[in-house]
């Protein structure tokens, strides 16, 4: 906020009407609230995605990437470039142009399609209670969140130029300033034009995946839940969220050794450890499903040469992705990759 006038009145100049009283998102005022503290956090934790900024015990670091990239004028192609490779090794980003091209036709995608492969997948599981009634694991996320996290990837998507309007046939090699005005009517878009193939997504190293640490299902926020499904998906959530990392590592573990993952043998071994299990009745076809949260850590697949492989098609890096893990956790999936990656 800056003051103008003679009666000195605090003013946003980034509003269209710098009257307003409005709330103008990460250049609000310098009174503290809990909806700034909210905004600061969205924009800290994109630079971290993007690489820019390292996360030190609760605090945030700029780094050499992050220090390099402030150097570069914003207005030229280079800018575009060098930010292009950071968004693309983001695990989130990889995953949603990855599932916006699968779900194209001549290049163009709904948004309508896009949003339900970026949410976790709900895998049917269900747990006896003590009275042997089965109850509903719930795996998946709140469509309110899910509707945020499409729209975020869509304006970064737009402003970098790997998708447009789909009336838009090339996108400008300064996309990051043409599109300014554009992004902020974004949600008005229902398809998108793709500017990119699926040889620009393979063969990429994702520095930044969805590590260990975030690939719990929201139950605990899920306050619609009935209450007996609500207690026993935040009991079973350690077990989700261990298949969920056994299977991204895995997948990792053979796209380092540029071999395809024996997928019949890999839900074999994790069945044998109940820390992996939710519903053992359910076991295979849990873990068909969560194929999909491996796409949305980053790690893209498709499926091999034989019936029961699955191929990577990227990199990771292994030790971000297990930031988190217990250390049981991790030696137990390393033995388990170890046997399936022979």
């Amino acid at each position: 906020m800056v003051e103008k006038g003679a009666a000195r009145t605090k003013v946003c100049p980034f509003l269209q009407n710098p009257l307003s009283d409005a709330k103008c998102y990460l250049t609000q005022s310098i009174l503290l609230d809990t909806q700034k503290q909210k905004s600061v956090g969205d924009a800290v934790n994109g630079l971290e995605a993007l690489g820019l900024v390292d996360r030190i015990n609760g605090n945030f670091r700029v780094n050499e990437m992050g220090a390099q990239m402030a150097r570069i004028d914003y207005n030229s192609k280079e800018w575009l470039i060098r930010m292009r490779q950071c968004a693309i090794s983001y695990g989130l980003f990889l995953g949603f142009l990855y599932n916006a091209y699968r779900l194209s036709a001549e290049g163009i995608v709904e948004r309508r399609e896009i949003k339900p492969s970026l949410a976790f997948p709900e895998t049917g599981d269900t747990v006896p209670d003590l009275l042997g009634n089965r109850i509903r694991v719930y795996t998946g996320c709140e469509m309110d969140t899910m509707t945020r996290t499409t729209s975020l990837l869509i304006k970064w998507g737009i402003t970098l130029g790997f998708v447009s309007p789909p009336e838009e046939n090339k996108p400008s090699d300064l996309s990051h300033v043409e599109t300014l005005e554009a992004i902020k009517e974004e949600n008005m878009l229902q398809k998108l034009r793709i500017h990119y193939s699926m040889e620009d997504l393979e063969n990429v190293t994702v520095h930044r995946p969805i590590s260990y640490s975030f690939l719990t299902p929201d139950a605990a926020a899920r306050r619609d839940l009935p209450p007996d499904e609500r207690r026993m998906s935040m009991q079973m959530s350690p077990r989700v969220i261990n298949r969920r990392f056994a299977l991204i590592y895995s997948l990792g573990f053979a796209g380092e050794r540029k071999i395809e993952l024996n997928f019949t043998r890999f839900k074999q071994e994790l069945n044998k450890s109940s820390e992996f299990v939710v519903d053992s009745t359910n076991m295979d076809n849990a873990m068909n499903l969560e194929l999909q949260t491996a796409i949305i850590a980053g790690m893209l697949w498709e499926k091999g040469r034989q019936p029961e492989t699955v191929k990577p098609l990227v990199t990771m890096d292994l030790h971000c992705l297990s930031e988190g893990a217990p250390r049981s956790t991790l030696n137990r999936v390393n033995e388990i990759a170890a046997a399936v990656c022979k």
